[in-house]
């Protein structure tokens, strides 16, 4: 296998993985307890703790998808149209449709 296809293969596991999937759906419950009712404080700092992880780690996928895009000698909206991510300028969408 070329050296290229070994690094586009790694760079699209690790852009999957980049985003840690239980904190994606611990702020999706947070999110949805949220619009029933008042969260407590400890569900607040934890709602708080889990957007700022999730932010870093989208940033992260982002640098990622930047990458991918120089290797494959495209752009970074092109890559994320390839992939199905939507558009790179929200980087929510690029993880989730929550």
């Amino acid at each position: 296998m070329p050296a290229t296809m070994i690094a586009e293969a790694d760079l699209l596991k690790r852009i999957e993985a980049a985003v840690p999937l239980a904190a994606l759906q611990r702020r999706k419950a947070l999110k949805a307890a949220q619009a029933q009712r008042e969260l407590t404080a400890e569900e607040h700092d934890e709602f708080a703790q889990l957007t700022d992880e999730i932010e870093l780690a989208e940033a992260g996928r982002i640098d990622l998808l930047s990458e991918l895009a120089a290797l494959r000698g495209t752009t970074l909206p092109e890559v994320a149209r390839q992939l199905g991510l939507g558009r790179p300028s929200s980087p929510l969408r690029l993880i989730s449709n929550s």
